[in-house]
């Protein structure tokens, strides 16, 4: 048996295709005025990240923390998308 994967979070970015969904989550607004979606950490047998998902032109960028609450996902998102190119 291999040790259990524990991760700190995850970055993803990718190519919206045409007709994708709305992503779930509670409506929050970030930088340069962007509309994103947060959804919280779950806790118990399986575990979910916090995450923020947010569009930006063609493309879907996520962000998923361990157990961070929205407050501060919020800041380390907009962080993310004041510091370079989106």
């Amino acid at each position: 048996m291999g040790r259990p994967r524990v991760t700190l979070g995850f970055p993803e970015g990718k190519r919206r295709g045409a007709g994708a969904h709305e992503p779930s989550g509670r409506p929050v607004r970030l930088a340069r005025g962007l509309a994103g979606y947060y959804r919280s950490f779950t806790r118990g047998a399986s575990c979910r990240d916090s995450s923020t998902t947010w569009d930006y032109r063609s493309y879907r960028y996520t962000l998923g923390l361990k157990a961070i609450v929205r407050s501060g996902m919020i800041k380390v998102v907009n962080s993310a998308i004041s510091s370079g190119p989106v």
